[in-house]
């Protein structure tokens, strides 16, 4: 998971600089706005499926222990 995440922090990073290029949102300082939302959005998600993950996982532990004991 770890390594997940390095290698999507270095994509953004790699893409911020791409994203900089652009005069318009540049001169702006809009771009950082949008940056920093796309990141936000991104985590969020990432961590409402890290916690579904671990929902699911309880889950499935409580079926099998009820499924074994009868």
């Amino acid at each position: 998971m770890n390594k997940l995440i390095s290698v999507f922090l270095v994509l953004m990073i790699s893409q911020t600089s791409v994203f900089g290029q652009s005069d318009h949102y540049d001169n702006a300082g809009k771009i950082y706005t949008v940056v920093a939302v796309v990141c936000i959005t991104i985590i969020g998600i990432a961590a409402m499926l890290f916690y579904l993950e671990r929902r699911i996982k309880s889950i499935e532990e409580q079926i099998e222990e009820q499924t074994n004991h009868e």
